[in-house]
């Protein structure tokens, strides 16, 4: 949610300013594929969403669900870049985690 609050998440909109990307929504064919798109009018992400519960500021899963967090970081002095995730089940239990060393690269290419 961070990153859509922030206008950082990467839709078909978005992405048409650059390349010949259809501003069109891929899952739903319906409308302009923008922020609020994604999070409310698109028919196919509303009912992903449906199976969320938000309490607490949390996100508690529909059972038998999983969830997955991963991010990707750079060190701004010699550009090494790593990425690592953690997978929880719908308890809030960690089920595994990952880390990896990704090389020589930039904070965007970490962050993909």
């Amino acid at each position: 949610m961070w990153i859509a609050f922030n206008k950082k998440l990467r839709t078909n909109a978005w992405r048409s300013k650059w390349s010949s990307t259809s501003v069109v929504c891929p899952f739903c064919d319906a409308g302009t594929e923008d922020v609020m798109h994604i999070l409310r009018d698109c028919l196919y992400a509303s009912e992903i969403l449906r199976l969320f519960s938000f309490k607490h500021g949390g996100i508690l899963l529909t059972l038998g669900w999983v969830k997955l967090n991963v991010d990707g970081a750079m060190c701004v002095t010699n550009k090494k870049s790593g990425c690592g995730g953690v997978l929880h089940d719908d308890a809030g239990k960690w089920i595994a985690g990952f880390t990896h060393f990704i090389g020589f690269c930039n904070a965007n290419e970490a962050e993909k």
